[in-house]
């Protein structure tokens, strides 16, 4: 059962795209609203720009915004994704035309102790190819959600809670607590960009670097979707589907290659998914 603790206003909800994001550590939500554009007798600058409104649903009527810079009228926030709760806070946003920005706010003390949930500040952006999908990599999650064959499903409590156990003490000792954004582009290549760690303790501005692009090696048409994890033992997984072949996802090991670059293995058989999946009664779809 969903119970909606709030209503926003009508209007503003209309105006939101599909790019909503929940900070579970803040216990705020991030939308993107729509391009909104100067008028024409303006020399104002930018030209066009999108509203980002930071919710806290135990105070709707409270709402920070601040704008990121579009590159066209018809621009629009592509993803959207606040940094996972081991890592510095920080907000990922990319649009359709490849700008991609990290927004923090000012913070005295621990890095996911925020002083000030109203002021925004940009700290870094990039310009990318077309990707398929732009995201936060994070090590492996401390819990793991029960199997609905458990013998202790049947006395688990209706709680979120009750439902999870704990998998490992900490995450992969090979995969620090970093801000590390993963770009798996449409061309079939993949990118990194991670900011220093750890952080410095001074008022110095925050570094970033980038790898070059690393061919998956999925053919010359490219992909049409994919998504990228880090694995128990620290290794980064992408897996993809070639446009050529869109019943079929194939899974790549991307490893350090020469200089900055990658280098990828195909790790399993690709995987052909069925046309039609018939629903099975009674019992879950088998991955």
């Amino acid at each position: 059962m969903i119970v909606i603790l709030d209503k926003c206003n009508l209007l503003i909800a209309c105006l939101f795209r599909s790019a909503v994001s929940w900070c579970g550590k803040l216990n705020a939500i991030a939308c993107a609203s729509e391009t909104c554009a100067r008028i024409p007798s303006s020399t104002a600058n930018p030209p066009f720009w999108i509203p980002i409104h930071i919710v806290i649903p135990e105070r709707p009527t409270e709402c920070a915004v601040f704008d990121v810079l579009a590159d066209s009228p018809r621009d629009s926030v592509q993803f959207i994704e606040w940094s996972p709760t081991c890592c510095p806070r920080a907000l990922l946003i990319a649009n359709f035309h490849g700008r991609v920005t990290i927004w923090t706010q000012p913070s005295q003390g621990p890095a996911n102790l925020v002083r000030d949930t109203s002021y925004w500040q940009l700290e870094h952006e990039w310009r990318q190819d077309i990707a398929v999908v732009t995201k936060w990599l994070s090590g492996v999650s401390l819990y793991r959600w029960l199997s609905s064959k458990s013998s202790c499903a049947a006395n688990s409590k209706s709680i979120f809670e009750e439902k999870f156990i704990s998998q490992q003490f900490q995450t992969s000792a090979r995969w620090p607590n970093f801000l590390c954004v993963c770009s798996v582009f449409s061309s079939g290549s993949v990118q990194l960009h991670w900011s220093q760690w750890p952080h410095c303790q001074n008022a110095a501005p925050v570094r970033w670097f980038c790898t070059s692009k690393g061919l998956l090696g999925c053919g010359p048409s490219g992909i049409m979707d994919a998504d990228a994890i880090i694995t128990d033992s620290g290794a980064m997984h992408v897996a993809g589907v070639p446009i050529v072949n869109p019943s079929t996802v194939v899974v790549w090991e991307v490893m350090p290659g020469p200089g900055n670059g990658f280098q990828a293995t195909q790790r399993q058989v690709s995987i052909t998914v069925p046309h039609l999946l018939v629903h099975q009664t009674g019992a879950d779809l088998p991955l």
